[in-house]
């Protein structure tokens, strides 16, 4: 009788942590519906690279995550430069776009919010939502190449967009 009465204790907790998470993941998709976001780029893709979306967290808050459509898990995904801006786009068909203008700073990384690596092994793009209603917000999108190449490419494709700045750049 013991181990019922523990069981189904240990079972309603486990059902109760379940639901507040449940709600938890609801509210966070509620903020991040506040983000505004653009819907094209008008130029023709200059280069294409392919990555692996890790996370899009608040510039201010990098540990947590903003649950953007379709962006709130790491996916694999195709990183388009374009000549007015850069579009991710997941392979299950969400499309992440960042006009020119909206881009403030393009740098590496070694860590993102679950996500380690070797040093300055994610490439991180800092950009500014669209204004709603409630003002632009401050975010930082991380994508991590197959190797150091073509990271070393993208960098300099992207670098004619918005400004690249390094750890040395910034001691």
């Amino acid at each position: 009788m013991d181990k019922v009465i523990g069981g189904s204790i240990a079972g309603a907790l486990i059902v109760v942590a379940l639901v507040m998470m449940w709600f938890a993941w609801r509210a966070r998709n509620r903020r991040a519906a506040l983000v505004g976001h653009w819907s094209a780029l008008e130029s023709e893709s200059v280069r294409s690279f392919d990555v692996f979306y890790v996370a899009t967290t608040h510039a201010d808050r990098p540990l947590e995550r903003v649950a953007l459509r379709g962006f709130g898990y790491r996916s694999f995904a195709r990183v388009d430069i374009h000549r007015d801006g850069i579009q991710v786009a997941l392979t299950a068909g969400d499309v992440l776009v960042l006009p020119e203008a909206s881009l403030t700073r393009m740098h590496t990384e070694q860590v993102a919010i679950d996500k380690a690596v070797e040093r300055d092994g994610l490439v991180a793009f800092d950009w500014t939502s669209r204004d709603i209603g409630s003002g632009p917000i401050g975010l930082t999108t991380f994508v991590r190449l197959r190797n150091v190449d073509e990271q070393k490419e993208l960098l300099a494709v992207a670098s004619a967009l918005v400004p690249t700045t390094t750890k040395e750049d910034v001691a």
